[in-house]
């Protein structure tokens, strides 16, 4: 899924100069709005000065290379449910990323990653990951800082690193992941996209990642050895350090920001993402009381029943996200032949005929 900073916000715009401006809560994309976003991977742009009444002029020096979009929910519609994080009253879905959700929170205070739910193939599992993204109200000299620790991932190898010699028979390595995030807006003014010149504020954010091995070898975590250093590639510490900057508008066309880039400490722009045009309404734009799909479990077909009239096409994928079949929707009940699915999950997307995901679940088949 993409940079976690590309959530946000506005307020107004001008058509000259500019003036400090304040982002709230109020600013930010809501549930069941689409943001798309382009980028250049290869730029040739600098990040350009701190301080007040800046000018950053985008609008010749980035390239499109890619484009994608991140969808925004409400938790309780989505496969997974509400229930891995209660905290969470937004939700994020990416346009590659059929089986993972982000959950977050925004308040009064700011916008928070709790985590993310992802299937694995045969159930749903949290990664859990708190973060602040931003905080509320957000203007020039505005600051925070704080330490980031996720849940420890374990991979089983199997592997003796000197075959049969003293070492130990490594049975599992685990990454550890620690990191110090400080964020301040340093800068304020007039930043012009290929999308247009808006009025932002410029939050500056680094970020420290401690990344630390572990072996598990006779019962007993333990740091990764210089063997298995070796035979892996990898150093049982890795310190590594992100920066990205990230401008916001407070113009009501955006509530999103409006250009991200990450660079190295002397100012080398890595990549650069911008907003490629006003949020609008997709994903999830009908509820669920509108749909009906019957039996669940099923066996030998499945019946999908809508009063939505703009439902067009029903998408189905299995638990690892392969197109599985694809049904016209053309009337208010479709009956889909499922005497070639194999027992298991599927979700499916029904979409209208502008190809936008109207709405996500899930149902089983059984036989």
């Amino acid at each position: 899924m993409k940079s976690l900073l590309l959530f946000a916000s506005a307020l107004f715009v001008g058509s000259t100069s500019y003036g400090q401006i304040t982002i709230t809560d109020a600013n930010l994309v809501d549930a069941f709005e689409v943001v798309t976003q382009a980028h250049d991977t290869v730029p040739s742009a600098t990040i350009g000065s701190a301080g007040a009444a800046q000018t950053w002029n985008y609008s010749a020096n980035v390239v499109e290379h890619t484009l994608d979009s991140m969808s925004f929910s409400t938790p309780g519609v989505l496969p997974p449910g509400s229930g891995y994080y209660p905290g969470a009253n937004i939700a994020a879905y990416g346009e590659l990323s059929n089986n993972a959700f982000l959950y977050l929170k925004k308040d009064a205070t700011g916008l928070f990653m709790l985590g993310q739910v992802y299937w694995d193939g045969a159930a749903w599992k949290k990664y859990n990951r708190a973060e602040t993204i931003v905080t509320f109200p957000s203007t020039m000299g505005t600051s925070f800082s704080e330490v980031i620790t996720m849940d420890p991932m374990a991979f089983f190898v199997g592997f003796d690193p000197d075959a049969g010699g003293p070492h130990g028979f490594v049975d599992s390595i685990r990454y550890d992941q620690y990191t110090e995030v400080t964020s301040i807006v340093d800068a304020w003014g007039d930043i012009t996209t290929p999308m247009g010149t808006f009025a932002s504020i410029r939050q500056n954010k680094t970020s420290v990642n401690i990344d630390s091995l572990f072996q598990f070898v006779s019962g007993v975590w333990e740091p990764l050895s210089p063997e298995m250093e070796q035979a892996i590639s990898q150093s049982a510490v890795q310190v590594k350090t992100d920066y990205n900057v990230t401008w916001w508008s407070n113009d009501p066309s955006a509530r999103f920001p409006v250009m991200e880039m990450s660079h190295d400490n002397a100012g080398t722009v890595y990549t650069v993402t911008w907003l490629k045009e006003s949020p609008s309404a997709g994903l999830y734009s009908m509820s669920a009381n509108e749909v009906s799909v019957y039996p669940n479990p099923a066996q030998v077909s499945i019946v999908v029943e809508t009063t939505n009239e703009n439902v067009t096409e029903m998408v189905i994928y299995s638990n690892t996200g392969a197109v599985v079949s694809s049904v016209d929707v053309s009337s208010t009940k479709t009956v889909v032949n499922l005497t070639s699915f194999e027992n298991g999950v599927y979700f499916y997307e029904l979409r209208n005929a502008s190809d936008e995901v109207m709405l996500i679940d899930k149902f089983i088949v059984q036989k």
